[in-house]
């Protein structure tokens, strides 16, 4: 549900509630499960895609970078546990209650490219610093990353009904997560045998750190005695703070038989970006009354205005450099919620 993009919620109420969570997905409250329920607990797991930005290799030839990933997107698990009480009297409508959840989301992705003989290959340090160059020779690179988020929520909810099957609730609270993104780049540059140069790697690491505010609401419908329908959307502000560290080393083998040119050059980069951004949440679940506990499937996607990515430079001269997208995030998740 990084948010990423970036977990599950389901809560307890007096009446059919509504929305979200700190990371991707977000889940409805369930319809209460007895009046006198003071505490509740959910719990849940989903799986969730997210859209991260592309990545470049900076080595280029001609002009153009040799291995560019495109539009990527890391699959992966996530779960969250929700704990809520109900607070006495009526803030706005009825069955007030504050909650706190937290949750997280890990995913990878692999992608492979780059193939075939290029006539000059001209070889940049992630630190812009210095450069090598191979003269027609073959290069393959391997790409991985790893997504990671986790995250809290503090909110605060109510109820409002609007007709005998029909309850709307809003939301605010405060939320914060931490997402981490780690490409893993390694290159083989070979003339003639595939494994005859040592590769090359590049190893960045981005984290960003977001915290800010969420208004949410959601629409229940009341569709049997024991199943509900809920369509929920919530909208944060946040200040998000992102570090980059970064390292590369590039060998080039020095035999006769391979054009390379025998180069060697490890360096390392930094950089942070501080900005405001917004993520968007939807979502639309049904959930089921068992009598002793709420069971909820949803389906849900996040819309992020900032998704921290790196460019990596073509020459000398300029550094590796924060870069960001507007990305999305969806999925489906499943919770129970169960009172005490």
């Amino acid at each position: 549900m990084i948010r990423t993009s970036i977990a599950a919620v389901l809560v307890l109420g007096s009446a059919c509630a509504a929305q979200a969570d700190p990371l991707i997905f977000s889940s409805p409250d369930p319809t209460p499960l007895s009046a006198a329920t003071s505490v509740y607990v959910t719990t849940g797991g989903g799986v969730i895609a997210q859209q991260l930005p592309s990545f470049s290799a900076p080595y280029t030839s001609n002009g153009r970078t040799i291995f560019t990933s495109g539009g990527m997107t890391v699959t992966g698990a996530a779960g969250e546990l929700t704990i809520g009480t109900k607070i006495p009297g009526a803030i706005v409508g009825n069955n007030s209650r504050l909650e706190f959840s937290f949750g997280g989301f890990a995913g990878n992705t692999t992608v492979t490219g780059g193939q075939g003989v290029n006539s000059l290959t001209v070889i940049p340090s992630i630190s812009g610093a210095t450069q090598g160059t191979c003269s027609s020779c073959d290069g393959t690179t391997i790409l991985k990353v790893n997504h990671q988020e986790i995250g809290g929520a503090l909110r605060l909810k109510s109820d409002v009904a609007l007709g005998p099957q029909w309850i709307l609730t809003p939301s605010i609270g405060l939320v914060g997560s931490q997402s981490r993104t780690i490409y893993r780049s390694d290159t083989s540059f070979y003339y003639g045998s595939p494994g005859f140069a040592p590769p090359g790697f590049i190893d960045e690491r981005l984290v960003s750190f977001r915290a800010g505010g969420e208004m949410g609401l959601s629409l229940t419908y009341q569709v049997t005695p024991v199943f509900s329908v809920n369509a929920g959307v919530a909208v944060s502000l946040l200040a998000l703070n992102t570090d980059l560290r970064g390292n590369d080393c590039m060998s080039f083998n020095q035999s006769s038989a391979l054009p390379c040119s025998g180069v060697y050059f490890t360096s390392s980069v930094t950089g942070t970006n501080t900005r405001f951004a917004n993520r968007d949440r939807f979502n639309l679940a049904g959930t089921y009354d068992a009598g002793w506990a709420k069971f909820s499937a949803s389906g849900f996607a996040t819309w992020d205005s900032a998704v921290a990515g790196v460019t990596n430079p073509t020459a000398i001269g300029t550094p590796a450099v924060l870069a960001f997208q507007s990305k999305w995030g969806y999925g489906g998740a499943g919770t129970i919620t169960v009172p005490f």
